[in-house]
């Protein structure tokens, strides 16, 4: 599934009634609407468990540390 595609997203998720853990690994980087995506999710899930290192030079959409307002 391509969580890029938020419908698409949408759709799995309503598969369930709810979900009681789900681990992202390493991907949120990589999603230019992650801020989306997390919120969509924090619907469906009970414990979301996430994992991911920044490097100095990332090669995916988070540019910093930083928060973001």
């Amino acid at each position: 599934m391509d969580v890029n595609n938020l419908d698409s997203l949408r759709r799995f998720l309503n598969k369930f009634e709810s979900i009681d853990l789900l681990f992202s690994s390493e991907c949120l980087s990589y999603l230019e609407k992650w801020k989306e995506v997390l919120e969509i999710v924090s619907r469906k899930v009970n414990y979301l468990l996430i994992s991911l290192f920044i490097p100095d030079n990332p090669i995916g959409y988070v540019k910093s540390e930083a928060v973001s307002e």
